[in-house]
């Protein structure tokens, strides 16, 4: 294959991608231990993040100060 077009090496390459994650799969249950003992330490999952929102000055209306548009977005919520 002399000079592949860009269809043909995006799906070789696709190919060997999906190939090599499924055979590496395969094998770690083959080989795989027994199962986590009950006496093995398991942490809580973490409390989410609070969402955090911003706000862009642009879209608030042009006419208003600095400290109007930052009023403005704090009775918004931002």
């Amino acid at each position: 294959m002399s000079n592949p077009s860009r269809r043909e090496f995006l799906k070789s390459t696709g190919a060997a991608i999906c190939s090599t994650g499924l055979s590496l799969y395969a094998g770690a249950d083959l080989f795989a231990s027994s199962p986590v003992p009950s006496s093995f330490p398991t942490s809580p999952l973490p409390a989410p993040l609070p969402i955090k929102k911003g706000l862009v000055l642009d879209m608030l209306p042009p006419k208003l100060s600095y400290a109007e548009a930052d009023e403005t977005g704090a009775r918004c919520g931002f």
